[in-house]
């Protein structure tokens, strides 16, 4: 005898028991997987209630072999159990900003689908503890200021020169600053607009002939919610706003060649950008009268639904899977990850 135990979508009251040698995770929306799965669970519900339940061989096998047929082979076996297959193992994944904050966490993401990793960032110090911190897969990092077109093509040379190819590109890279609008500086709205919005098209522009080459390609530029309604920073808030425009635009130029583009729209998030010193905190801090984190948890509990700021992690989740193989279809689209603060139905 064999014993599994079983996480079902939608049916409650079945908890993991311990000292299970494997771990079943089933899509419960395909009905032949309902009808055998159900089956089951009345042929041996008083053993389900004492969260044990002992299968023979050939009903793993069947179960299995169902399964594979109805998932067109989107699935992975591995010690722990059976997951969808994101088909980013081997993938080579260009990501700027990613010394800290949401790149960090993004680039630790792909590492975890077994991604080929090429990242960017001003810190190099950063990038290289990120290197050491890497494990299992190829780890490529590059001082690259993307507000420097030479850097910016010299950096994809290198990535195509050691990778022999580009699959997705993750633009991230960014920053913001809190100031009266009447007063803003013009040379600080040029600065961030050189950061955040030609960045992303000339890396972009960079990327295509490479995706052409793959048949295949993935971009996703973070925005932000602010790019679609106002949060007081003037230079961020129009240039997240073009950043959701030029992604429409490039979803359409590239969607011939199989190349689809998007972009997260993250809420505030609980990083750098709001707890270093100087930044958006202290800001923040400065005009309300409060010390940084009691302006930042005010802040948080006046404007977000779930009361919280987003972790980066789960800013990443939405990028890794924008940019997967079982997402490829979704083009053009601005996904708020934002805790609710969003009310428009856009």
């Amino acid at each position: 005898m064999v014993r599994f135990r079983f996480l079902l979508a939608g049916v409650e009251g079945i908890e993991p028991s311990s000292g299970v040698l494997e771990t079943l995770i089933l899509p419960m929306n395909y009905t032949p997987i309902r009808m055998l799965l159900f089956y089951y669970i009345v042929r041996f519900k008083s053993s389900i209630q004492t969260k044990k339940l002992k299968l023979d061989n050939f009903f793993v096998l069947t179960l299995f072999y169902l399964t594979k047929i109805f998932i067109n082979d989107k699935i992975l076996v591995f010690k722990g159990g059976l997951f969808m297959n994101l088909g980013l193992k081997g993938r080579v994944v260009i990501v700027t900003g990613a010394a800290s904050g949401i790149g960090r966490q993004i680039a630790l993401a792909y590492a975890k689908e077994g991604a080929t990793l090429a990242l960017a960032d001003i810190n190099l110090d950063g990038l290289k503890k990120m290197k050491k911190e890497i494990k299992d897969v190829d780890v490529y990092v590059e001082k690259v200021d993307v507000t420097d077109a030479e850097n910016c093509a010299a950096f994809v040379k290198n990535v195509v020169k050691k990778f022999k190819k580009v699959d997705v590109l993750v633009n991230n890279a960014g920053t913001a600053k809190m100031g009266d609008m009447e007063t803003f500086p013009e040379t600080t709205f040029r600065a961030h607009a050189e950061l955040m919005m030609y960045a992303p098209v000339r890396l972009t522009n960079l990327c295509i002939p490479h995706f052409k080459k793959n048949g295949w390609g993935s971009v996703v530029n973070i925005a932000s919610i602010f790019g679609k309604q106002p949060g007081g920073l003037i230079s961020y808030d129009t240039i997240k706003a073009a950043d959701i425009m030029i992604t429409k635009d490039y979803s359409s130029y590239c969607a011939p060649f199989n190349v689809n583009v998007n972009s997260v729209c993250p809420g505030p998030v609980d990083t750098p950008l709001w707890h270093a010193d100087g930044q958006l905190g202290d800001q923040l801090a400065s005009a309300t009268g409060m010390k940084r984190d009691e302006a930042i948890d005010w802040f948080a509990k006046a404007n977000i639904p779930m009361g919280r700021y987003a972790k980066p992690e789960e800013i990443a989740s939405a990028v890794v899977f924008l940019s997967s193989e079982p997402a490829h279809y979704i083009t053009g689209v601005a996904l708020n990850v934002d805790g609710g603060m969003v009310k428009s139905t856009l």
